[in-house]
């Protein structure tokens, strides 16, 4: 019986010792100190089994392991999370630390017990795993057992040029168990010793998930391994033990970044119900994306309108293109999501398919911003590895794009209706001007024009949109309020208004704007406790001095307004 198993079973009998002594009557200083006796005999029999194990081959301990990148498609690299250059600063970066140094704990606890079953029932020289790093083509040392006393403790080894890594090339690239003999193995082919080890055998298995190779299980033998067959069979079972505990990992990620985005959503959901501006939802877009996901190239793409053209809004990570760039997409994979008007994903792709982009760039995720046929937008997501992206992350973004799409689609119908309405208003208002011209014309008499001007760009930047339309709203209603009833006011355009002073002369027109003006100033505009301060000019324009015409007229009253630009005869009156 080995001492690990007598400190266990020394444990477990002061336990049930403890548990039978209590209900009885002896006293509770007796129980204390039988049950410290016990445990303490459990512990020293624990420091024997550990001080017998350091034997001649020190390294036959696990190595001290760096905190392992998340396994399978869940790649965060943990140096570059305060690397702000090129990417976004991750909200969440407290909580991804985290979740790497749980799965880093869980899987370095499962390394190491496999690492030791492996050795200890294969009965290799050495045995090993090392994680296999993608984007860098090395092999990153995770654990291992060894009876020699040169195994080399480096962590990481590139696959290019080192000696003996063309055997782990082979499997990674087969992606299947490889047997290599000793007449295929030199004294000095491998380079995990620092010194020579003539070895008979090698065997290494490739750790698979979902397709990828993740890592390289290994044991190598100075005799010939003995029943090779019931060995392969138990390597693929310790193997397979190995991408189950990744698994496992997998699905705490998963958990944990459908809880941060579940937030990401309902916040982007709040923001659409705000009234912003068309690029301004884009930006948000563009940021909530960034902030969410891993990408060596994000690209939003906004359909220009004209000849198929799309405009780059934005351009994040490893870019070769500016903002403003324009391209038409039809010859891209980009091109097809526009047609189709649906999501696609290429897990391992080329250059050819896509715009002009690095190298090394093998996943693209390309995502349209599309509403009843129309498409507003492409989302582009690139990253130089293999199945980048997973389902979760994929859904996510489409998520994003779908709620983004009504949301556009709403503001560019409401620009439409205004539009509309502002030409409806502007006609009305040519219309009030030709019959007025008409009356004076045949009365021999004339009128005045005001012209309204409302600056509220200011209001709108610190207040939103719903205070700019309280302040317009109120300056309507005051300009109706401060004429004659016999004299028309109308909207002109969405901050400017104009009114039609009947058989008003210059100097009653100057009267009835300084009213306007001095009214506005009284109601004081206030908006949740805040006085809105609103530049507003008057331009004035008389028929007869300045024009004979609706067109003449009004284009007089809005030079009017422009100190610099007005005629001699026309005047301008401002508040600030």
């Amino acid at each position: 019986m080995t001492h690990k198993k007598i400190s266990t079973y020394v444990a477990a009998v002061a336990m049930i010792a403890l548990a039978l002594l209590f209900p009885f009557s002896v006293p509770s200083w007796k129980i204390i100190l039988i049950g410290e006796i016990l445990i303490s005999i459990a512990l020293a029999t624990l420091v024997l089994t550990g001080s017998q194990k350091t034997t001649a081959a020190e390294s036959a301990k696990p190595v001290k392991k760096e905190i392992i990148p998340p396994p399978a498609d869940h790649v965060i690299n943990l140096s570059s999370i305060n690397d702000s250059e090129g990417f976004a600063q991750k909200s969440d970066q407290k909580t991804r630390l985290i979740d790497d140094t749980q799965a880093s704990m869980i899987f370095n606890q499962t390394a190491d017990s496999i690492i030791e079953l492996v050795h200890q029932t294969v009965g290799g020289y050495s045995s090993f795993m090392y994680i296999y790093d993608y984007p860098e083509k090395s092999l990153v040392l995770q654990s291992f057992r060894s009876n020699s006393a040169v195994f080399s403790a480096k962590t990481r080894y590139s696959l290019d040029g080192m000696r003996g890594t063309q055997f782990f090339q082979t499997v990674i690239d087969k992606k299947e168990i490889n047997l290599f003999e000793f007449s295929d193995i030199r004294p000095s082919a491998l380079f995990y010793y620092e010194q020579q080890e003539k070895l008979s055998s090698l065997l290494l298995m490739p750790v698979i998930r979902r397709g990828t190779v993740l890592g390289v299980l290994g044991v190598d033998s100075k005799t010939s391994l003995a029943g090779i067959e019931k060995k392969i069979a138990l390597l693929k079972k310790y193997a397979e033990l190995i991408a189950e505990s990744i698994q496992a990992i997998d699905a705490l990620y998963i958990k944990n970044h459908l809880r941060r985005t579940s937030k990401a959503l309902h916040h982007f959901s709040e923001t659409l119900s705000l009234e912003l501006s068309e690029e301004a939802i884009l930006h948000q877009l563009a940021a909530c994306v960034e902030e969410h996901i891993d990408f060596e190239r994000l690209s939003l793409w906004v359909n220009t309108g004209q000849d198929d053209r799309y405009l780059l809004f934005a351009a994040r990570g490893v870019n070769n293109f500016t903002e403003g760039f324009l391209s038409k997409l039809k010859d891209h994979v980009e091109g097809q999501a526009v047609i189709k008007k649906e999501s696609i994903y290429i897990p391992q792709c080329d250059a050819s398919l896509t715009q002009p982009m690095p190298e090394d760039i093998f996943s693209l995720y390309v995502c349209p911003i599309s509403n009843f046929g129309n498409c507003f937008a492409v989302v582009v997501l690139e990253k130089n590895e293999p199945n980048a992206y997973n389902r979760f992350e994929r859904e996510f973004v489409e998520t994003l794009c779908n709620a983004t799409a009504p949301a556009l689609s709403r503001l560019r119908l409401n620009a439409h209706i205004s539009s509309q309405s502002e030409n409806d208003d502007q006609t009305r208002f040519d219309e009030k001007i030709s019959d007025e011209i008409c009356r004076a014309k045949r009365y021999a008499t004339t009128f005045a024009l005001l012209l309204v001007q409302c600056d509220t760009h200011s209001v709108k930047d610190a207040h939103g949109h719903d205070a700019e339309y309280f302040v317009l709203d109120k300056v309507s209603e005051i300009l109706k309020n401060s004429i004659r009833q016999i004299d028309f006011a109308g909207r002109l355009s969405y901050d400017q208004f104009g009114a039609i002073l009947i058989e008003n002369n210059r100097k009653a027109a100057q009267d009835c704007a300084q009213r306007i003006l001095k009214n506005i100033d009284r109601a004081k505009l206030q908006w949740n406790g805040y006085n809105m301060i609103v530049p507003i000019k008057v331009g004035i324009a008389t028929y007869g001095e300045d024009g004979q015409d609706p067109a003449s007229l009004i284009r007089a009253a809005e030079k009017a307004s422009d100190q610099e630009d007005a005629p001699r005869q026309a005047t301008q009156i401002t508040l600030f």
